[in-house]
C-alpha cells in the first residue's frame, strides 16, 4: 500500500494513460540522428577521474524495452520505443554492424573535428536493457563489448539495463568480454522513494532488486552509473528537489555499503510525444523542471560522489525540456555544460536572474540558501 493520495496526483497519471491509450499510442559536440530508425552516434567533452577526454554515445536500433512491451510499463515519461523495432527480433549479426557502422562515422568526425581528442568513455544504448537476450542477443552483446574492449584509448564502457538481468552469469561474461576497459551498468532508479518510482514513473522494481544487482556488480567488479530523475510527473519543484537529493544520497550510500563504485546522472525530466507525461504537459498540468532547480541539486549532491547533468538534448527530441524564464537559459545551460567538462561546482555561483523569486516562490528555497 501506498498510503493516502492528497495531491490527487495517482487520480492525474491514471487519467492520463487512459487518454494516451484512448490516443493509440502503446548536447553533443558531434552528432548524427534521424527519425528514421538508424542507429545515432555522438560525443562531448568530459572530464572522469581527472582526465580530459571524450563521451561517445552510440545508439542501437534493437528490439525495445521488453518491461514496456509486455505490458507492464512504459515508464510514464519515456519515448524510448519510438526508436525501437516495437519488439521485432533483430538479429545478432544487424546489431553488430549497427555498431561498426556507427563507430566509423563517430571516429572520422571526430578525426575532421577534434583531431587528437580520444574517446574516454563509450555509452552503449538500445532503448531497453543490453543484458535482457530477447533485445540483445548474446553473440551481439559480447561481440560488442569484445569490439570495445580493443579501442585505443578507451577506459569506460557503459551499457543500460533494469536490475532483473544484472545477474552473475552475465555480468561476469561482459566484463571478461570488454576487458582491459572498464565495464559500467546504467540503472534507472529514478528515485529511492518507492511512491515516486513505483507509483509515478512505473518503473516496476523495488530496492531489493536494486541492491541485488549491485551485489553482483560488486562480485565482479563492475561499476554503477544510477539514473535519477529531477522533478518526475506528480510532483512539485519542492518535492522533485528534495527527493532528487535524497536519492542521490541513497545511492551513494548503497554502493559504499554494497562495495561498488558508482557515479549520478541527473536526468532533469524532459517531455516527449507519446508519453503519459506528455498528455499532462499538454493539459497544462506538467512544468518541466526549472534550471534553477537543476544548479541546486547540482550544488547539494556533488559533494556525495560523481554528478553528472543529462544535456538533455535526447531522442527522440523532446519538445519541452528544463528552462527558467527564457532570458538566463543560455547562460544556466552553459553552466551545466562547463560543469559537466570539469566538475566545478562553482560555475553555478555567479548565476542571476529576476526570475529567481518565482522560483524561490515555488521550490521553497529562501534567498542566500540555496547550495
Amino acid at each position: 500500500k501506498m498510503g493516502p493520495d492528497p495531491s490527487g496526483r495517482f487520480r492525474i497519471m491514471n487519467s492520463a494513460l487512459s487518454r494516451l491509450r484512448t490516443r493509440g499510442a502503446a548536447v553533443g559536440t558531434l552528432a548524427a540522428t534521424s527519425m528514421t530508425l538508424s542507429p545515432f552516434a555522438q560525443a562531448t567533452e568530459i572530464v572522469r577521474g581527472g582526465r580530459r577526454g571524450l563521451r561517445a554515445a552510440i545508439g542501437l536500433v534493437a528490439g525495445g524495452c521488453a518491461y514496456a512491451l509486455r505490458g507492464k510499463g512504459p515508464c510514464t515519461n519515456c519515448g524510448f520505443s519510438q526508436v525501437s523495432t516495437g519488439g521485432a527480433p533483430v538479429d545478432p549479426t544487424s546489431l553488430m554492424e549497427q555498431f561498426e557502422t556507427a563507430l566509423a562515422r563517430l571516429t572520422m568526425d571526430i578525426r575532421a573535428a577534434l583531431p587528437g581528442r580520444r574517446i574516454l568513455e563509450l555509452d552503449i544504448y538500445n532503448s531497453g536493457s543490453f543484458f535482457n537476450h530477447e533485445e540483445v542477443p548474446i553473440k551481439a552483446q559480447l561481440g560488442i563489448l569484445r569490439r570495445a574492449g580493443q579501442l585505443d584509448g578507451l577506459e569506460y564502457v557503459m551499457v543500460e539495463s533494469r536490475p532483473e538481468y544484472v545477474v552473475d552469469a552475465v555480468v561476469k561474461s561482459a566484463v571478461a568480454a570488454v576487458a582491459p576497459k572498464q565495464l559500467e551498468i546504467g540503472i534507472g532508479l529514478e528515485s529511492a522513494d518507492r511512491r515516486v518510482r513505483e507509483g509515478l514513473v512505473r518503473k516496476g522494481f523495488g530496492l531489493e532488486e536494486y541492491e541485488a544487482a549491485l551485489g553482483v556488480m560488486a562480485r565482479h567488479r563492475a561499476d554503477l552509473l544510477a539514473y535519477l530523475l529531477l522533478k518526475p510527473m506528480g510532483l512539485g519543484e519542492r518535492e522533485a528537489i528534495e527527493d532528487y537529493v535524497a536519492s542521490a544520497k541513497y545511492v551513494f550510500d548503497s554502493a559504499r555499503r554494497l562495495g561498488v563504485r558508482a557515479r549520478v546522472s541527473m536526468q532533469p525530466v524532459f517531455v516527449v510525444r507519446g508519453t503519459p507525461l506528455g498528455v499532462l504537459y499538454d493539459s497544462g498540468k506538467y512544468r518541466p523542471p526549472w534550471l534553477w532547480s537543476v544548479a541546486e541539486c547540482v550544488k547539494r549532491s556533488a559533494g556525495l560522489g560523481p554528478v553528472r547533468v543529462c544535456s538533455g538534448d535526447d531522442f527522440p527530441p523532446p519538445y519541452a525540456r528544463r528552462r527558467n524564464c527564457g532570458q538566463c537559459d543560455a547562460s544556466f545551460e552553459s553552466a551545466i555544460d562547463r560543469y559537466n567538462k570539469t566538475g566545478d561546482v562553482s560555475v553555478f555561483d555567479t548565476l542571476d536572474c529576476g526570475c529567481v523569486e518565482q522560483w524561490r516562490g515555488e521550490s521553497a528555497v529562501p534567498a542566500g540558501e540555496r547550495g
